[in-house]
């Protein structure tokens, strides 16, 4: 890319969001996404400490952790899709529950077995939270307002990732290794109470003024910038 002859593509006037204003914008998007980096986060740096402790093997402790990233890949379409037919305050709210659900039965459970079908479930759903976080923010932003906000809602995550796997490593520390699925079942169910809050108090986005959900990586903002840019025709009156 740095040899390129071509010029870089001019990006789109942006206006600059605080975390404040965008919380108040769409509180359940900045809880959301902070709740997903602390689990998420968790998940990565102590999920395989929590398999190993649990009595898994090495391949055994990779199948597992395998089977929560399929999870998290297979169900982000159909989540995605739901969520663009209806409230996305709701699948949010039934995403969280289903992490709540899956999380709490694997504090309980060894992850073999019917452990693996609960991890895929725990992968779809944490996976899903945050796109659907950031679709429900971007529904009820402005264009311009949308690339500052990516950019928040992007270190709010971060932080909780930072965070997550410090506090899940002191409660392991006390509760054993389903310290880990443990503190993710309350923070879930911290998030759906919230969202169900939310739904009762405030208003649903009209459907047609829903934007159409993308899945995201966890990333730098300026990918968002790029992918809002719409291609300029070149001289030949071709795209």
């Amino acid at each position: 890319m740095a040899l390129t002859r071509m010029n870089g593509p001019t990006l789109p006037s942006t206006v600059s969001l605080s975390i404040w204003r965008l919380y108040a914008t769409s509180p359940l998007a900045i809880v959301g996404v902070a709740a997903t980096g602390v689990i998420l986060g968790a998940f990565y740096g102590l999920g395989p400490v929590y398999a190993g402790a649990s009595g898994l093997s090495v391949s055994d402790t990779a199948g597992f952790m395998t089977a929560v990233i399929l999870g998290g890949v297979a169900l982000q379409w159909p989540l995605g899709r739901l969520s663009d037919r209806f409230d996305r305050r709701t699948v949010i709210v039934a995403t969280t529950a289903g992490a709540a659900i899956s999380a709490l039965v694997l504090s309980l459970t060894v992850p073999t077995g019917l452990g693996l079908a609960l991890g895929t479930l725990f992968g779809g759903a944490s996976f899903a939270l945050y796109p659907l976080c950031v679709a429900h923010a971007n529904d009820q932003l402005a264009p311009a307002e949308r690339i500052s906000a990516t950019g928040g809602l992007v270190l709010v995550y971060s932080l909780g990732a930072a965070v997550g796997p410090l506090v899940v490593s002191a409660a392991m520390t006390v509760l054993g290794p389903q310290g880990l699925f443990q503190v993710v079942a309350i923070l879930a169910v911290s998030v759906f109470g919230f969202g169900m809050w939310r739904r009762w108090v405030g208003d649903a986005v009209p459907a047609e003024m829903q934007q159409a959900y993308q899945p995201l990586p966890r990333t730098t903002a300026v990918a968002t910038k790029l992918v809002t840019i719409v291609p300029a025709e070149d001289d030949t009156g071709q795209d």
